[in-house]
């Protein structure tokens, strides 16, 4: 094959990339962006109000429930249910991803342990 077919295709396929990532960034944040203004306790109430106990999740290289023990987190998703919070991954598009999974993280633990402790007294 042609030396300047491979360099053309490299070059296009490399130069595809950090657009392609910022584009996904964006989506990832947008999804993540009204943690910023959220009451996780205002919220767990009113869930509680529909009586609506699922606990929140997270993504990442399994999904977990923040503010739950690990061992009890397919106990308490099968009691409760689960929600896995948009947005959230593994893998991390970039700062401003980073920080708004950070404060979705702690939403979420806030939300749950709130949630957890009117569910397990009824």
């Amino acid at each position: 094959m042609n030396p300047l077919i491979i360099i053309a295709v490299l070059f296009c396929g490399l130069s595809t990339a950090p657009i392609y990532a910022a584009g996904s960034e964006l989506k990832e944040v947008e999804q993540l962006r009204w943690v910023e203004m959220a009451d996780p306790i205002a919220d767990a109430k009113a869930a509680i109000e529909r009586k609506d106990f699922a606990l929140l999740g997270v993504r990442g290289y399994t999904w977990r429930i923040p503010g739950v023990e690990e061992s009890k987190k397919l106990e308490y998703s099968e009691k409760y249910g689960k929600r896995l919070i948009e947005g959230t991954d593994d893998v991390v598009l970039g700062p401003e991803h980073q920080r708004l999974i950070q404060l979705a993280t702690k939403y979420a633990e806030k939300y749950n342990r709130y949630v957890l402790s009117y569910a397990t007294q009824r």
